[in-house]
């Protein structure tokens, strides 16, 4: 724990911030470039996709998924439901991170919208849990659903 706290920046007065679970995943799956700002955006940054499989580090920790190796699949699989749209995905158990997520939708890929979305969890597992996220698709002729995370 003490090597991931002397590579965040410090804080007024010198002092180290204590490292969350976000900066202690990215001090372990990039112990050689992490805290380096040349290989921030390409490398250990949040929207960094060093494996190429078009998912940022950010996603990757929420997801709890191995950003050093490309994933065939993103992890978040949608379907229609009844008048649902229904997307299933992994979601990390960790806590202490500075990370907040949350499932949004759109009709037309422009204006996205957090409301209306109702989650469930469906199975917990060791470091995440699987869950369901769900939207009633009212009068929407077609539409998306993303899941946002923010630091």
């Amino acid at each position: 724990m003490a090597a991931a706290a002397a590579l965040l920046p410090p804080r007024a007065g010198g002092d180290a911030p204590p490292p969350d679970a976000y900066s202690t995943w990215l001090q372990q799956h990039f112990p050689a470039a992490y805290g380096n700002p040349a290989l921030e955006a390409s490398v250990w940054g949040d929207h960094a996709d060093p494996d190429g499989d078009g998912c940022g580090n950010l996603l990757e920790f929420m997801m709890q998924r191995d950003p050093n190796v490309a994933d065939a699949q993103l992890g978040l699989r949608c379907r229609l439901e009844g008048g649902d749209l229904v997307a299933t995905y992994r979601e990390t158990t960790a806590t202490g991170h500075s990370v907040t997520w949350l499932g949004e939708w759109s009709g037309d890929w422009s204006l996205w919208l957090a409301f209306g979305v109702r989650y469930q969890t469906l199975e917990t597992h060791s470091g995440y849990r699987l869950v369901e996220a769900r939207v009633t698709r009212n009068r929407e002729s077609q539409m998306f659903f993303r899941l946002a995370a923010h630091r």
